[in-house]
């Protein structure tokens, strides 16, 4: 018997190599990890967002968590927290638009008043872009209820009638 443990032993690799398979297992595990979290969108908007600023980099994880609630939220239908995030571009580009027009407006030089009409024009470009997207979200929101709220009443009433017949 202890020949059979000693031939066994034998033909195990050495506890050396396997410490650096698995150490080898663990950092390819841990590179395709991180490669997969830069790949994701909520991660890449998180550390975006983290960026702006200290104090959102030291809340990088929360921040990416309520972005995957919202992604979550969003597939589910609920568009609720994507209108509010258009509705937001929109304002912020309309005052931009206003921003510029009233720079352009009191600045003497003709190259500058240019600029200030082309960060103007582009503003209110993007942000009729942006009604025209919150529109569209609204519109497929608007239509898609029905048909949920069709579905919802239809069970019921075909289980009943499943009751019904047995």
């Amino acid at each position: 018997m202890p020949e059979a443990t000693n031939k066994i032993r034998s033909l195990e690799p050495p506890a050396d190599a396997a410490r650096d398979c698995i150490d080898e297992a663990k950092a390819d595990s841990e590179r395709l990890a991180n490669a997969e979290m830069l790949l994701n969108p909520s991660v890449n908007c998180g550390i975006t967002l983290g960026s702006l600023g200290e104090e959102q980099g030291e809340h990088l994880i929360e921040i990416i968590q309520k972005l995957r609630e919202d992604f979550k939220k969003s597939q589910a239908g609920d568009h609720s927290n994507n209108l509010e995030l258009l509705e937001s571009h929109i304002r912020t580009l309309d005052a931009t638009f206003h921003w510029a027009v009233r720079k352009a407006c009191t600045t003497g030089v003709v190259a500058d008043m240019e600029l200030l009409m082309r960060v103007a024009m582009r503003a209110q470009g993007q942000a009729m872009k942006s009604a025209l997207a919150m529109a569209a979200i609204r519109e497929h929101s608007t239509k898609e209820v029905p048909a949920r709220q069709k579905a919802a009443s239809a069970k019921p009433v075909a289980e009943r009638s499943i009751q019904l017949a047995s």
